[in-house]
């Protein structure tokens, strides 16, 4: 049995403009089927999905069990206007938004919200990270808004004051981590 934890069934792994052409308009249900069964034949059974705009995932759950795969999804990202994240999900420019679409993953299905807390990889310049981090507290309140919801929180974050605004809000999972420091590696280890 494996498990795959950080999963994306909208991303075919070879094209994501030619992924995502396919899903725009409607969930491809085969494309989805033909992932799963990909799962299946490598003996994986479980898989955590980051989410997606498009209703990918959320197909993707819906199917799994006919393949013998316990399959958990946000459903969808949330991420700050302005901010890295569109490619996963949907956007809110205040906490109320957030809020609101907290409770829109929980109405569609959502296992637990993935928030998006920093940008990515900046792949030009070794050790940065795109965009700005969102601020310590906005991450608290977020966390915090969605523990009350009574839903786990998975971050997409990165850089050191990313990860540890995310380890200090609480955090069930964080996703990626890139570029943390030793501190910010033992806070994440007592966290």
């Amino acid at each position: 049995m494996f498990g795959e934890c950080h999963a994306h069934a909208l991303m075919n792994g070879v094209n994501y403009r030619e992924a995502v052409a396919l899903h725009r308009e409607k969930a491809n249900e085969e494309a989805v089927r033909q992932c799963l069964r990909a799962y299946q034949e490598a003996e994986v059974s479980f898989v955590r999905d980051g989410g997606d705009p498009y209703g990918v995932s959320e197909l993707a759950a819906k199917l799994a069990p006919e393949y013998g795969i316990d399959y958990r999804t946000p459903v969808f990202a949330i991420h700050r206007n302005g901010h890295y994240g569109e490619i996963v999900g949907h956007g809110f420019d205040n906490l109320k938004e957030f809020h609101g679409l907290v409770l829109k993953a929980g109405e569609e299905g959502a296992d637990f919200i993935k928030i998006m807390t920093t940008g990515l990889l900046d792949f030009k310049n070794h050790g940065k990270v795109t965009g700005e981090p969102l601020e310590a507290e906005e991450v608290k309140e977020m966390v915090h808004i969605a523990h009350e919801e009574g839903f786990a929180v998975m971050s997409h974050t990165n850089g050191v004051y990313g990860t540890r605004a995310a380890i200090e809000a609480g955090v069930d999972s964080l996703e990626h981590g890139n570029y943390m420091d030793e501190e910010t590696l033992s806070m994440l280890a007592d966290s």
